[in-house]
């Protein structure tokens, strides 16, 4: 699916925009510092997933003055010409509503139709230079979009983890204790499987982009599980740190400690790149991952990358671009006023691009 037509009312300091998109090609918003740029893309965000990729607190989504924000959305299709209508509001009572074709709609749902990828300054050095849990992120969006029963098997480790700390705070008896290990084997083994199969597939796309961001081709991708292969099966290690997990009143192994490394021959990838160097990196990985999606589903995600020319010249955009390859994919970029990047001299016909200008929270069509 692609977002054909997107409005947008009351979201932060956009007070009210319309926008129409083409189908494949590049959507610029320009504007200066503060005028609402990264906003129009967190309500696009927000359009599919319910939630921010900037705070964990709704209230703020919600311009100031106002009871709600509201979204409202046309998607198309290559293979149908019927439209789908989407719609989201959320009020100060922190309720959120969203509909599809006017009927109420899962926002997991809304995801698989309209796969949804930030590719901004701050995303991209969190990918690279943040915790674990950052890295987790990134592959349970990759494959929870290519293997429908991962997003449950994800809910079910969830619960298991909750409830075997919830037991181990009560000091439960070893015997429940060893019956909530197998349960979190039998989940974790299934969870890794696909996690797995998904970083191999990953691995071999991820080449593709390293030619053309060659400041990143000596990185490799290893994957760490939670638990270390080499010292014998889950069960067996989760019965050897019984005591320390009491003693801690949480479960201490399981893919939920997993890992994405990101490696070279001279050491981690976060420690020996530039910041440039590493938003190519985060780049890549997500572009690796769009083109598996699409290589799996026939649908490529929407990418909002913000605040294009942060930390890359002009050589490292003119590569950001041609990686793009924006003939087959739907992208909205915003940056600075015009003159500034590449951006002012990129070579597409005049349907496949569409240029905004943004100040004030107001946007206008260039």
């Amino acid at each position: 699916m692609h977002l054909q037509h997107i409005e947008i009312s009351n979201f932060r300091n956009v007070k009210s925009a319309t926008l129409s998109l083409p189908t494949h090609g590049l959507c610029i918003v320009s504007g200066p510092n503060g005028s609402g740029k990264t906003s129009l893309l967190e309500a696009i965000y927000a359009l599919t997933y319910g939630k921010s990729f900037r705070t964990s607190d709704p209230i703020q989504l919600i311009q100031n003055n106002q009871d709600s924000f509201s979204l409202f959305a046309t998607l198309t299709s290559d293979a149908h010409a019927q439209e789908t209508t989407l719609g989201v509001q959320r009020d100060r009572n922190r309720s959120i509503i969203a509909k599809c074709m006017g009927e109420p709609e899962k926002f997991s749902e809304i995801a698989r139709m309209l796969p949804t990828r930030v590719i901004s300054p701050t995303e991209a050095y969190t990918l690279i230079n943040g915790g674990p849990e950052h890295r987790r992120r990134f592959l349970d969006w990759g494959v929870f979009h290519v293997k429908h029963s991962y997003w449950m098997t994800l809910k079910k480790l969830t619960r298991i983890i909750k409830q075997k700390s919830a037991a181990l705070k009560m000091r439960c008896s070893d015997e429940e204790l060893l019956q909530w290990n197998q349960m979190l084997c039998e989940t974790s083994y299934a969870l890794d499987e696909m996690r797995q199969a998904y970083i191999i597939q990953l691995t071999q796309i991820l080449c593709k982009y390293q030619v053309y961001l060659p400041a990143i081709s000596d990185i490799v991708l290893e994957y760490f599980p939670g638990w270390s292969r080499d010292q014998g099966d889950l069960f067996t290690q989760l019965s050897t740190v019984l005591k320390q997990e009491r003693q801690q009143g949480h479960c201490l192994l399981g893919p939920h400690r997993a890992e994405l490394l990101l490696n070279n021959s001279f050491g981690t990838g976060k420690d020996q790149l530039s910041r440039g160097r590493q938003k190519m990196l985060a780049i890549a990985l997500y572009l690796a991952q769009g083109q598996f999606l699409h290589q799996e589903t026939g649908t490529h995600p929407l990418y909002l990358i913000d605040d294009f020319s942060s930390e890359l010249d002009r050589d490292g955009q003119q590569l950001l671009v041609d990686a793009l390859n924006l003939e087959d994919k739907q992208v909205i970029i915003t940056t600075l006023e015009a003159g500034y990047t590449v951006l002012d001299k990129i070579s597409l016909s005049d349907d496949r691009v569409r240029r905004y200008s943004i100040l004030d929270g107001r946007v206008v069509s260039c």
